[in-house]
């Protein structure tokens, strides 16, 4: 019992020493914290969580038991009926684009200043699969007064008639046409010169009844059949025969007959074919009146690839005047470089030009009724140059083009007659030199423009200059369609440095021609529009030829009627 007591006091005291060393340190912690000024508090309290540790080893079963697997299984299949039924549909309808509206001809008719009509009409067929035919009459005239080089007025009249029909007949794999022409003409010789003193030249004023004429009557025919297959296992052809009569003032008269075929063949990425044509000229009333045959014959061969093409081949000519047989190769060779983007060119040939009196007095209506030109001999002509489309809209072509001439003509002041102005040719060889250079930007139908523009360099045996051939010649054309209601066009021409031989004066350096034409037209309906252009608008007194003054500012007003 005493033991028990004693442990009992032991367990007091103990208790007792605890609280009391308790109380002590609370006292002394307090005491401590009364001791300081202040407290700083550093940062907030941040709370953190220590890394867990994932334990490293995984629970193992130690069992020693294995178990052998083993079944057996079979798959029997089994078609499984199905059915479907579409639903009907309606077939779709393709609706092809409206055709066009397409009438019977048309009639145009309009006047201008210097007592200018302008009259055309032309009828023609519907459409048809099986033939094709139109007919068509034109007439224009100019019945004014200007004044010439002496500042004297003076008639100078200008008148053409133009009648012909035309028709063809299409085959499965032909196409037989022929046509019919003729042409009624009438050029003044208003150009006035002072080679007879006895008449007061420059003081007088001449009258339409005191002008010579140069008359032209010309009628001309063809025939011919042309292939038509679209596949390369035929031969492809092009077969026909021409007559041509002309006649001018006085006696002189020319026929001429061509007769010529065209065939070519398709076989393993080349081409083969050949030209052939005969002429017969004959002559009369001219300075030479004999009967001339001209033989060409020209084959050739090509063949091309992706990006590539070339066609070698030899064109000949036969004179029977002359016996002569001239030999020129013709070669053409063309690479694309980027899809018609970049095409560079070139071609190596000559030819045998002939000189119809057709041909010359188309080129210049005031030549001596009696002239004969004899053919030219392009003995050499090398072409080259880049061509392409920079996009849908734009193209261009630049080209360089050498040639060396033999016997070309130029046309010189001839002997007067009443002071009439006449003109013959003089010959010499020559050396072409141009380089050429066009642009052109289209807008669908809405806009158009082309401009060309070229450097001429002449090079002659004997004579100074190439008569009225110029060195710089520059021809721009813009279109702009305003909604297919209003139309307007306008041309530039320019010809600058010519020259001109007079037989009195010698060689004389002609005005350059600067020429803007433009020109409206207004769609009231389908049917019915008016037109207006205007020509010559800055009023150059500009010479085509010597003495020969073109016509001044000229306007016309007209209207044309679809029927």
């Amino acid at each position: 019992m005493l033991r028990n007591i004693r442990n009992m006091n032991l367990k007091r005291i103990m208790k007792y020493i605890y609280h009391s060393a308790s109380v002590v340190l609370l006292v002394f912690f307090a005491i401590s914290v009364n001791a300081q000024s202040k407290v700083d508090v550093v940062k907030p309290y941040e709370p953190a969580i220590k890394d867990a540790y994932k334990i490293s080893k995984m629970p193992i079963i130690h069992d020693t038991a294995t178990i052998d697997v083993q079944f057996d299984y079979e798959i029997q299949p089994k078609p499984f009926q199905a059915s479907f039924q579409p639903e009907r549909i309606k077939p779709a309808k393709l609706k092809g684009e409206a055709p066009s509206l397409l009438e019977r001809g048309y009639v145009l008719g309009g006047f201008g200043n210097y007592a200018s009509p302008l009259f055309e009409a032309r009828v023609h067929s519907l459409r048809s699969t099986n033939y094709q035919w139109n007919a068509y009459f034109q007439h224009e005239s100019v019945n004014g007064k200007i004044k010439n080089q002496y500042g004297n007025k003076q008639f100078a009249g200008y008148s053409r008639n133009q009648l012909g029909a035309y028709g063809q007949r299409m085959f499965p794999a032909a196409v037989a046409y022929a046509n019919v022409d003729f042409l009624n003409r009438k050029t003044y010789y208003y150009g006035r010169t002072l080679d007879v003193p006895a008449e007061d030249v420059q003081n007088t004023e001449y009258e339409k009844k005191d002008m010579a004429a140069q008359p032209l009557n010309r009628f001309a025919m063809q025939m011919g059949i042309n292939s038509t297959h679209m596949d390369s296992s035929h031969l492809n052809y092009k077969l026909y025969a021409r007559f041509r009569h002309t006649n001018g003032r006085g006696d002189a008269k020319e026929d001429k007959t061509d007769i010529g075929a065209d065939l070519d063949y398709y076989f393993n990425h080349q081409f083969i074919g050949t030209s052939g044509e005969i002429h017969y000229i004959q002559n009369q009333g001219m300075f030479d009146t004999l009967e001339h045959i001209f033989v060409d014959f020209n084959p050739w061969l090509g063949a091309f690839g992706r990006k590539w093409r070339i066609q070698a081949g030899v064109n000949t000519t036969y004179d029977q005047k002359t016996t002569d047989y001239m030999f020129y190769p013709d070669v053409k060779l063309h690479y694309n470089i980027v899809s018609f983007i970049m095409v560079p060119y070139f071609e190596f040939t000559g030819n045998y030009k002939l000189n119809t009196f057709q041909d010359i007095i188309d080129e210049n209506h005031f030549i001596d009724p009696s002239l004969y030109v004899k053919p030219t001999n392009q003995k050499q002509i090398i072409s080259g140059g880049l061509r392409g489309n920079v996009s849908s809209r734009f193209g261009f072509n630049v080209n360089v083009t050498w040639k060396d001439i033999k016997d070309q003509y130029f046309y010189v002041d001839a002997s007067a007659d009443d002071h009439v102005q006449y003109f013959g040719v003089v010959y010499d060889n020559m050396r072409h030199l141009r380089m050429l250079a066009e642009v052109s930007w289209k807008k669908a139908e809405v806009f158009n423009v082309l401009v060309q523009a070229s450097y001429n360099q002449y090079s002659l045996d004997t004579l100074k200059h190439a008569y009225y051939r110029p060195v710089y010649e520059i021809n721009a054309h813009l279109r702009y369609n305003l909604k297919d209601k209003i139309v307007l066009t306008s041309d530039l021409f320019y010809k600058g440095e010519r020259y001109a031989h007079d037989w009195q004066n010698g060689d004389q350096k002609m005005k350059d021609i600067f020429d803007i034409h433009v020109g409206g037209e207004y769609r009231y309906n389908h049917y019915l529009s008016g037109f207006v252009q205007f020509k010559n608008i800055l009023a150059q007194k500009r010479y085509e030829w010597l003495n020969y003054r073109l016509l001044g500012f000229q306007f016309m007003v007209g209207a044309s009627y679809r029927f």
